[in-house]
C-alpha cells in the first residue's frame, strides 16, 4: 500500500471486489468500446499482470494496471484511469510515480517500461 499524504489518496492491489467501481470511473472511455470491462477479471488471474487503484475517502479514484512482458524486463503499462471528477488534480501523477517506485521496489530487472496509449483519429484525418 502506499499513501499520498498531501491528496489524501492510497493505492491499493485492485481485487475483483473493485470492478464496479473501477468500471464508473470509466464510462464513456473509446466511446463506449472500452477493452477493460471484457479484461477487468482475466488480468486479476493473470500472474504476469498487476492492478492497482487508487482511493480517497473509501472511493476509487484511479485505476492502472502493467504486464511483465519480453521475460520480465519490460513492463507495459495499460489502462490508467482517473475519475471524471478527480482529474486534473494529481491523481494520475501519484499514481504514475507509484508504478515506477513499485516496479523499481518489486521487479528490479525491469528495464524498460512503455505506456500503451490509444488515440482515436479526427475523423479529418482519416478523409484523403
Amino acid at each position: 500500500m502506499s499513501v499520498s499524504p498531501l491528496l489524501d489518496v492510497q493505492i491499493l492491489q485492485a481485487t475483483a471486489d473493485d470492478y464496479d467501481e473501477v468500471m464508473s470511473i470509466s464510462v464513456g472511455i473509446y466511446n463506449g468500446m472500452d477493452y477493460l470491462p471484457a479484461m477487468y477479471h482475466r488480468w486479476l488471474a493473470d500472474p504476469k499482470r498487476s492492478m492497482f487503484v487508487a482511493k480517497s475517502e473509501g472511493k476509487v479514484v484511479g485505476f492502472v494496471s502493467f504486464l511483465l512482458v519480453d521475460n520480465g524486463v519490460t513492463a507495459l503499462l495499460q489502462a490508467m484511469r482517473v475519475a471524471p471528477w478527480r482529474r486534473n488534480r494529481g491523481i494520475y501523477k501519484v499514481l504514475q510515480q507509484f508504478l515506477f517506485d513499485h516496479l523499481q521496489s518489486n521487479h528490479p530487472e525491469v528495464t524498460t517500461i512503455r505506456i500503451k496509449l490509444h488515440v482515436i483519429p479526427r475523423p479529418s484525418h482519416l478523409a484523403d
